[in-house]
């Protein structure tokens, strides 16, 4: 059931390509479908757990945005099937349910996994190696040593395969670093066969990148340079008014809609059920893993305010585990005979974040896309702005209408596509200019929901706020 309703919010609130990072790694896939082995020279063609999925998907589906956005989808569903899956053997059916029906209404889980997006290969690798990590523990409370080390080795690699993602993945590392510290769960000198799974992973990586450049530092010379420095004291896209670097993240959690209202009712949930530890051995195991592993992450993630932007993407780990230790919370609470509170608080939850989506901005490259549609009908060449043209690059190559669009200046009687969404526009529609086509941005679902109610009473503003781009216009240049 949460992956069926999970796929059913996907499908609800898409949002497909962006013109972005995406571009990026679907370039980097071309590269190993053109010359096999690629070598990447770029911080995102090295990671190679999302790149090497996409090559394989346009192997096999064609050069297509499903192709581009399927590992991602993929990824998404494998994180709820691990956390399903591990909830229930450790917490019971109930718990699992809740934790999985939370984790498929996350608002980012729901809108970056419709993209190619590295952030569901990290927390996926990550979520898997702590899983099997827990497993490992368990295996040895009934004796089984050998498929305990098994599981050990299995779970560092995955930890590897995180790392390869992006290195953000260390964040993990530092959460094991205090476990192994603690001597949690098993004695400390078997946390190194763990290590070997992950040494062998990276090695492995390091080897080949040697092999094809003579550098085996090359993924992490790169890394280094990637950003040299984060101002934020800028506004970066978190939507939060900036007092102090210190103090924007816990802002941001609290207010931003990407986080719906989860902070304000998971994150007590959570801290009740770390504290109170309600449940079982097995489940007090889990939430102490997955408890510790959110907060690493979070305040680390919040202390490099010179290396990492202040996005929301970046706290994606954190607010899967916290959906997932709230459902265990709820089907605790729920178990002591206080089922309406359980409901209550899930239901806020949940109604949060469907509100959350329908108000986020889903249209962000409805421009470019207009753009592409146009100029695949077209026959005769479409002119536009320069930033327009290059975030429609990939999504005109799918079309075969790559030759059909020019940011060079129009000449009288050409076609000119106007994008009032775009960063920048050196030429602006004249007077003279006829208009051809006027096309808007697709009616959002909460628009559906409120038109019949506030027809007449809400201003043009806010529709056009909700439909998230006023739209584009196509101009026949006058002389």
């Amino acid at each position: 059931m949460p992956l069926a309703l999970y796929l059913l919010l996907l499908r609800l609130f898409w949002v497909g390509f962006l013109g972005s990072d995406d571009s990026l790694y679907w370039h980097a896939a071309g590269g190993w479908l053109r010359h096999f082995p690629f070598v990447g020279d770029s911080h995102w063609a090295l990671r190679h757990p999302l790149v090497l999925p996409i090559a394989l998907c346009r192997w096999v589906l064609g050069d297509t945005q499903f192709a581009l956005v399927l590992p991602t989808v993929l990824y998404a569903s494998g994180i709820i099937i691990v956390m399903v899956g591990w909830i229930e053997r450790r917490a019971g059916y109930a718990a699992a349910l809740i934790a999985g029906v939370l984790i498929a209404f996350d608002v980012q889980f729901v809108l970056l996994s419709s993209t190619a997006d590295i952030d569901f290969s990290e927390a996926f690798f990550v979520l898997l190696g702590f899983c099997l990590f827990d497993s490992a523990i368990a295996d040895l409370g009934r004796g089984a040593a050998a498929r305990a080390g098994r599981m050990l080795v299995a779970s560092g690699a995955a930890l590897g395969l995180a790392m390869l993602c992006r290195e953000t993945a260390a964040f993990a590392l530092v959460a094991l670093g205090l476990l192994f510290l603690a001597g949690f769960g098993m004695e400390r000198w078997r946390y190194f066969v763990q290590a070997a799974g992950f040494v062998i992973v990276v090695g492995a990586d390091m080897l080949f990148l040697w092999a094809g450049t003579g550098d085996p530092l090359h993924r992490w010379r790169i890394a280094a340079t990637h950003d040299l420095l984060i101002d934020r004291w800028a506004e970066q896209g978190a939507a939060v008014p900036l007092i102090h670097p210190a103090i924007d993240p816990v802002t941001m959690l609290l207010i931003n809609h990407n986080f719906g209202l989860l902070t304000w009712i998971g994150v007590p949930l959570v801290l009740w059920l770390w504290l109170r530890k309600p449940a079982g051995p097995a489940t007090a195991r889990l939430t102490a893993m997955l408890g510790l592993l959110a907060l690493v992450w979070t305040v680390i993630s919040a202390a490099l305010w010179t290396e990492l932007v202040l996005s929301p993407r970046y706290y994606l780990l954190p607010t899967i585990i916290v959906s997932a230790l709230s459902g265990i919370a709820l089907a605790c609470i729920g178990g002591f005979g206080r089922r309406a509170r359980a409901l209550g608080l899930g239901a806020l939850i949940v109604l949060g974040s469907l509100a959350a989506l329908m108000l986020d901005n889903k249209n962000l490259r409805f421009g470019e896309h207009a753009l592409t549609a146009l100029a695949a009908s077209s026959d005769q060449v479409i002119h536009t702005d320069p930033a327009t043209l290059a975030r429609a690059s990939v999504a005109l190559e799918w079309e075969g209408a790559q030759n059909k669009v020019s940011d060079a200046p129009p000449a009288p009687g050409d076609l000119y596509l106007f994008n009032p969404g775009s960063t920048g526009h050196p030429i602006r529609p004249g007077a003279d200019w006829q208009i051809v086509k006027l096309i808007q941005a697709p009616e959002p679902l909460l628009e559906t929901v409120l038109q019949p109610l506030l027809a007449g009473y809400a201003p043009e503003s806010v529709w056009l706020r909700l439909r998230g781009h006023p739209g584009v216009t196509l101009y026949r240049v006058g002389q």
